[in-house]
């Protein structure tokens, strides 16, 4: 990966592009790449030799779920017919079922940002539950007991007929679970309290049963818990029809964290022939972390490694958007095989392992260290540079039950749909990855059961489903990741150089400051295009680049001009600590045009002071000199301090140079006076609208249309006194140009000024009529509608406006007339309303 770059005119920032060759180096000879064979019969030697870790079933799962579904619906429980119904519902599968982004595990939920857990009444509730708690005087005096006997008078509490006091001893459990100050022996009385109140969950109130439900989720895979899942799974089961949806979620909640059995219970329920409540528990369990690593990853692998590059790519971009959970999954050790093989995109490989938060980081970075192959340790480079986001948007997971020819192989369920590239590039874009209800299900009914994952996922000979679980990433760029980008700026290929001085530039401050002295070694580098990603890259460390500040000036006689460019821009980060010694050789630089001069003098002024006073004295002594050396010295003070002592002085050069007998000067000074306005933000007198304004209204009047544009902006930009003024101009002034011109900026400002803009077709003269109807064009009924919907006064007044103004005897533009004919319809229709809604 080579990085090329074009210097824009306010854009500092290089874009990386690939445009090293595939025989890149002598790469070929240093590993010999193997491609998956189109038979598909991956060698076991491509993923590491491990044991498949899958839930283990639960001897009792298919008579606990026939007891509940089936043969025993008599637990105690009124909703009990309700329940029968159900089984009289017939599978229908004709509209497709939309994901949820809700009652998902908590895992999960911390994970993502757009997962919310549905089903935390401790945190949904906390405000009731503490004033149910701190209402409880007895619990109020047992700060000096055991605190197994706190617990224990808490759980006591759920026999009391109170319900008050009921939740509070549900808090005060809630409370020592979390502080891990409940006993094993403790737990065993405290479930047993908890499922008496479970057994008659339809006659308490419905806080009760949500908080005991948690309870029981927070102590986890308990055997009095797992001897309870019958009565568990009839509290989920429910239809359409429910009227307590919070107990049923809260239900599924309880039994997706009560391990492998819970787990077996959801998805023997979502076997069930019903389709409501097979859809409704399918949607929850596909965002179940647990699901998520044991499913819906290796499923995303085994695509990986399918013979077609399409399917490949697209699994591999679906894996970049599921982060952490990758990891999790086992993923990594087939993407550090398909990494060293070079049959997916490398980059994509790359930012997936990096999106596996710290353990990718790990990876990457040994790869850089000790990588065989150049273009793999340039992958990595490019990757370590992302900051991972601490609770980043996973891609959507929609289940659909439409007949889809996913033509994939045995064991397969996904397609994805989405962006191809890695998603640090294109983040704001939507992906989606759709299951299939029919394989997702029978996946989940062979993994129940199943002894081997080749019973599930065929191709997957031998894989390793993580038990640990990555939380709370850190969006901050570690100091190992710093040093390894820095030891790798002296690799033998110059493509990682490159590379890794790209990286720590992307990473900037305050991190990569650190390497300052080994990007500045760099810039002796023999490859000009490494000598010009180390000049960027010391510019994005801000003033710790006074450090390289001799070094950077030696390379503006460069031979080649990108490297001349780089080291300007970068000077600029320096600062005013070496002005004194840049500037003279910038001013020579400006004068030869050797580096482009838009370029040098935004340099000079970013030095400081110094560099102010110099291109105003040039200005000023050389009125005749060359128009594109002084039009760039102009734009160049728009970079001015403006909270400097020295901005007074710039204001007043610009001043000045306003009358300049060049139109190509007289905008710029317009436009440079206007930037500089909007840094000031109103906290500079001289840049003030009052000292502005005149000046701006006063080139409304110039005969050249570039810089009667230029006023305008500065007029619109200048908030409502500006409007005032445009709409007096408008309206008063003698000349029509000048008319004209302050409805062009009326009509920059939007559908508010639409009033104003009416009274412009009023005109006499042609080209002002011409200029209103062009802005009212430019607007759309709906825009003005919802600009005036609240301003009753108004819109009759535009009423009446508009009637006159389709009475003129001036022919309108056709679109103006057919727009004002529309919104007068809507106008009118809403004053009938009105009437009819006053008489009645």
């Amino acid at each position: 990966m080579s990085y090329q770059y074009g210097f824009l005119e306010d854009d500092e920032e290089m874009q990386p592009i690939e445009d090293y060759p595939d025989d890149y180096r002598n790469e070929s000879q240093s590993i010999q790449v193997s491609a998956i064979r189109p038979s598909f019969n991956p060698p076991s030697a491509r993923i590491p030799a491990a044991s498949y870790s899958s839930l283990p079933s639960a001897t009792s799962a298919d008579h606990i779920l026939n007891k509940v579904l089936e043969q025993d619906l008599s637990i105690n429980s009124p909703s009990r017919r309700k329940r029968l119904k159900m089984l009289q519902i017939p599978k229908s599968r004709e509209e497709s079922p939309s994901t949820t982004i809700g009652n998902t595990d908590r895992v999960t939920a911390k994970k993502f940002k757009n997962y919310h857990e549905e089903a935390n009444p401790f945190a949904e509730k906390a405000l009731k539950l503490k004033e149910s708690f701190d209402s409880c005087k007895e619990f109020q005096e047992m700060h000096d007991l055991p605190a197994d006997d706190k617990v224990l008078r808490f759980s006591g509490s759920l026999s009391s007929p109170n319900s008050q006091k009921k939740l509070a001893g549900l808090q005060g459990i809630h409370e020592a679970i979390e502080r891990q100050e409940i006993s094993l022996s403790v737990k065993d009385k405290v479930l047993a309290e908890v499922f008496a109140v479970l057994e008659k969950w339809d006659e308490y109130d419905v806080d009760i049963i949500e908080c005991s439900l948690d309870v029981v989720g927070s102590i986890g895979a308990h055997k009095t818990s797992i001897n309870n899942i019958p009565l568990l799974a009839s509290i989920l089961i429910h239809d359409e029809t429910t009227d307590t949806p919070s107990i049923h979620q809260a239900a599924f909640a309880c039994l997706s964290r009560l391990g492998p059995a819970g787990i077996e219970a959801l998805i023997k329920i979502a076997s069930k022939d019903y389709a409501y409540l097979q859809v409704w528990v399918l949607e929850r369990l596909v965002l179940t972390n647990t699901i998520q690593r044991h499913i819906i990853v290796p499923a995303l692998v085994q695509d990986a490694l399918s013979p077609n590059s399409s399917i490949r790519l697209q699994a591999i971009a679906a894996l970049n958007r599921m982060y952490s959970v990758v990891w999790e999954g086992g993923a990594m050790p087939v993407l550090l095989q398909l990494i060293d093989e070079g049959v997916v995109d490398r980059q994509l490989l790359a930012c997936t392992i990096r999106a596996c938060g710290q353990p990718g980081e790990q990876a990457l970075i040994r790869m850089l260290k000790s990588n065989p192959i150049a273009k793999v340790r340039m992958a990595a480079a490019g990757a370590l540079c992302w900051r991972v986001p601490s609770r980043p948007k996973q891609l959507d997971i929609h289940l659909v039950s439409e007949n889809i020819r996913y033509q994939l192989m045995p064991g397969s369920m996904c397609r994805y749909i989405g962006p191809i590239g890695p998603v640090v590039l294109q983040d704001d874009q939507e992906a989606v990855l759709e299951l299939n209800v029919n394989d997702f299900l029978s996946s989940l009914q062979r993994w129940i059961r199943s002894e081997s994952p080749q019973e599930v996922f065929p191709f997957l000979s031998q894989f390793q489903v993580n038990n640990e679980t990555t939380l709370d990433d850190k969006s901050e760029i570690s100091i190992p990741v710093v040093r390894a980008l820095a030891g790798s700026l002296r690799d033998e290929f110059e493509g990682v150089r490159e590379t890794s001085a790209y990286a720590l530039g992307f990473i900037g401050l305050p991190e990569a400051a650190d390497a300052i002295d080994s990007l500045t070694r760099l810039l002796r580098d023999q490859s000009a295009q490494v000598r010009t990603m180390a000049a960027w890259a010391i510019g994005r460390l801000g003033s710790v680049a006074f450090r390289a500040g001799p070094a950077l000036m030696s390379l503006l006689k460069d031979s080649y001009w990108k490297v001349r460019t780089a080291a300007c821009i970068s000077l600029a980060s320096a600062g005013p600590s070496i002005a004194n010694s840049a500037i003279p050789i910038l001013y020579k630089i400006l004068r030869d045009g050797s580096i482009n001069r838009n370029t040098v003098a935004e340099t000079i002024v970013r030095l400081g002071p110094i560099g102010e006073k110099l291109l105003i004295d040039m200005l000023n002594k050389e009125p005749n000199a060359n128009a594109t050396l002084r039009g760039g010295a102009v734009r160049a003070l728009a970079f001015a301090n403006v909270f400097s002592s020295n901005i007074d002085f710039v204001v007043e050069a610009l001043f000045n140079l306003a009358n300049d007998n060049m139109p190509s000067i007289r905008k710029e000074v317009l436009l440079t006076l206007n930037n500089l306005a909007e840094k000031a933000k109103l906290q500079v007198t001289y840049l003030k609208p009052r000292m502005l304004l005149p000046l701006f209204f006063k080139f409304l009047k110039d005969p050249t249309k570039e810089v009667r544009d230029a006023s305008t902006t500065g007029i619109v930009s200048s908030g409502p006194q500006g409007q005032l003024m445009l709409i007096e101009a408008m309206t008063k002034d003698d000349s029509p140009i000048v008319r004209a011109q302050a409805i062009r900026g009326l009509g920059i400002i939007g559908p508010s000024a639409f009033r104003s803009l009416l009274l412009g077709l009023h005109d006499p003269h042609h080209s002002v009529r011409k200029a209103s109807a062009d802005a009212i064009n430019e607007f759309s009924v709906e825009a003005i509608c919802g600009e005036f919907w609240e301003k009753n006064s108004q819109r009759q007044s535009m009423k009446c406006a508009i009637r006159e103004i389709l009475k003129l005897p001036y022919a309108l533009q056709q679109n103006t007339s057919n727009l004002l004919r529309e919104l007068l319809e809507i106008l009118e229709s809403e004053g009938k309303t009105d009437e009819t809604e006053e008489n009645q």
